[in-house]
């Protein structure tokens, strides 16, 4: 069963096995390993930047009056549909990394769990913790992460730290990760994976560390064809 915080924080995408939208060639959604969980996140967002992209120019009024083109609607249709699944597919990976971290997150009681140990959190630190779990090894800058959070871009750099320092704190508390923050970049979540990954590196590193690799030049070569699914749609408009 999907867990249920994070269904309602992402959306339900379906249990592996059961999944209905087409896979990546490459794409494992049994692995138990978080570092795939985070790659496919990061090629996932790629692919939906690239959507968003699309969408934007498609309905850009002047550059479809200069293409002869008066509605984006019959246009439109292909590039959505990508979207969704998209979206559906990066909904699961955040799962899975969820669940190989060993986590629990009710949203009724704000409690977050792992092996036993408990802690509640606030709605800010809720929202917070949110934000940062969606987008693992993504480093957000303070504004970003505000944005990302609660949508306020009035609350300032020094309540923010104070938000991180609690949440950072409670995380400890339960041997669930760490939140970091590195000058110039801004802050990430690094979860704790339950079995000896590689998961101390960043999605990244991790990357990285598998290129020369059968399993990862297969991914990154899907990577790649993965967003050529979309570059028909976005060539007429470049």
């Amino acid at each position: 069963m999907a867990n249920v915080a994070l269904v309602e924080a992402y959306g339900d995408p379906g249990r592996p096995g059961s999944v209905s939208d087409p896979l990546l060639e490459g794409e494992d959604p049994t692995t138990e390993d978080s570092r795939d969980a985070r790659t496919w996140i990061a090629v996932y967002q790629e692919l939906i930047a690239l959507g968003a992209r699309t969408l934007e120019r498609r309905q850009n009024p002047a550059l479809r009056l200069r293409q002869g083109s008066t509605s984006p609607n019959g246009e439109l249709g292909p590039v959505t549909s990508h979207l969704q699944r998209y979206h559906r597919r990066i909904a699961f990976w955040q799962q899975r990394h969820f669940e190989l971290a060993g986590m629990v997150l009710d949203s009724g009681s704000r409690t977050l769990a792992r092996d036993g140990a408990s802690v509640r959190l606030t709605s800010r630190e809720f929202d917070l913790f949110r934000a940062l779990a969606a987008t693992p090894d993504q480093y957000l800058t303070a504004r970003q992460l505000v944005l990302h959070a609660w949508g306020d871009s009035n609350l300032s750099d020094e309540e923010l730290r104070i938000y991180i320092g609690t949440l950072r704190r409670k995380l400890r508390a339960i041997g669930g990760g760490e939140i970091v923050n590195r000058w110039g970049r801004g802050y990430v979540l690094r979860l704790r994976a339950t079995s000896d990954d590689g998961a101390s590196l960043d999605g990244a590193d991790g990357v990285n560390a598998w290129r020369g690799t059968k399993q990862l030049r297969a991914l990154a070569a899907e990577g790649r064809s993965a967003s050529d699914q979309l570059q028909p749609l976005v060539a007429p408009q470049l």
